[in-house]
This record gives structure tokens, C-alpha cells and sequence, in this order.
């Protein structure tokens, strides 16, 4: 499910609990319920190269499996180049401990790609290069 060219990701194990419609993602959103669901679409989507438009992530995700801290440092560790700086990072979850830590990877990769981009263009400036327009 894309909107508007980009993928949505909705991190969440409960999103499909008929007790818990507060859990379910926006229109729009893809749900995954796990690491190994999150991972599969991630790839897939990296693949095909689709650009990356928001992930909203919850963390408790379900008994002796990853969080959505764990999720969340994957992603960004392994695909850092598919955050440009536009799209859409939220955390859903109750646990107030780990709502930190998932903002903090988000928040670090931003940070990363931010840097990057300055080096670059400083690069370009001493070069003389443009960016042809």
C-alpha cells in the first residue's frame, strides 16, 4: 500500500485486535505486527526502490520478540540512506522507557543524513561544482 509514491509503516502486534482500535494504523499505513514482518517489507521495499514516507512504531510487540527499539535500530543501521529528512517518524507506544530510545534512532539517522549532506555541499562549494540549476 503506497500513498503518494512513498511506503507508511505501522509497527504495531495488536494492530488487527478487535479490542483495540486505538491500535490501528491511519489510512494510508501498512501494518506489520513484527520484526520479521517489518524486515520482509523493508527489503522488499528497498528493492524496488520505493522512498520511505513515515513509520510510526509501537515497542512492546508480543512475548520473546524484538521491540520496536530493536526494529528500530535495524532499520536505521542497515538502510540509513532511505531517510531523507521529509518523511513522517512517530512512536505510538504506551511504554514510556522505550518511547525514547526508538525516538533516538529516529532522531540520529536525521542527524547523520543532516551531516552528510552539509560535508557534501561544503565539498561542492570548495570544488566550485553546482547542482546545475
Amino acid at each position: 500500500m503506497l500513498r503518494e509514491g512513498k511506503l507508511y509503516i505501522w509497527l504495531d502486534d495488536r494492530w488487527n485486535d478487535e479490542a483495540s482500535t486505538d491500535r490501528r494504523p491511519p489510512e494510508g499505513w501498512m501494518p506489520v505486527a513484527d520484526f520479521s514482518e517489518l524486515k520482509s517489507l523493508v527489503k522488499r521495499a528497498m528493492k524496488k526502490g520505493v522512498l520511505l514516507g513515515g513509520l510510526s512504531f509501537d515497542n512492546d510487540l508480543g512475548d520473546g520478540k524484538k521491540e520496536g527499539k530493536d526494529c528500530a535500530e535495524w532499520i536505521v543501521q542497515n538502510y540509513p540512506e532511505w531517510f531523507l529528512g521529509d518523511e513522517i517518524l512517530k512512536v505510538h507506544s504506551d511504554n514510556s522507557s522505550a518511547r525514547p530510545l526508538i525516538e533516538g534512532h529516529f532522531n540520529d539517522v536525521i542527524d547523520e543524513r543532516k551531516h552528510n549532506l552539509m560535508v557534501e555541499m561544503k565539498k561542492m562549494k570548495q570544488s566550485g561544482e553546482t547542482l546545475g540549476y
